[in-house]
């Protein structure tokens, strides 16, 4: 399986995807909307996104586009699900921009496409068992009060 070396090609591949899930289902993106994908403020981006930032905040409504975004991602992960190989560089790809402040993150796990870490589903269960036991405890000093 491709592993991606560098930010710059795991948010490459998934601004790729996006767009090509936008065509697909005819969803219009502009070029300043399609550069905005690529914003960050500390990680590799664009070389004139700075222009694209200041279009974008005086030409468009930062809701309505995030909403675009979230809409043809959530689009975009179903059709994948069924797509194994697709599926899985996705996660690779999100795994190796877990750190990083790309704008476009905020939007995918907004949209749910963000595969959770296992650490977390343990911590979960770990927790759920703490409150049962918790609650058990409770009940049986009540009970024998």
């Amino acid at each position: 399986m491709q592993r991606f070396t560098t930010a710059r090609e795991a948010i490459e591949f998934l601004i790729g995807k996006i767009t090509e899930q936008a065509q697909r289902a005819g969803i219009a993106l502009s070029v300043i909307e399609r550069k905005m994908l690529y914003f960050s403020e500390t990680d590799w981006t664009l070389p004139d996104i700075s222009e694209v930032e200041t279009a974008f905040e005086s030409d468009y409504d930062r809701a309505l586009y995030e909403k675009k975004i979230v809409k043809i991602v959530r689009h975009l992960r179903g059709r994948e699900r069924r797509e194994t190989t697709d599926c899985d560089l996705w996660n690779v790809a999100i795994e190796k921009l877990r750190e990083s402040d790309y704008y476009l993150m905020g939007m995918i796990e907004e949209a749910g496409a963000v595969r959770r870490p296992r650490e977390d589903l343990l911590k979960l269960i770990a927790s759920a068992l703490g409150i049962c036991a918790v609650l058990l405890a409770v009940a049986y000093f009540l009970a024998n009060r």
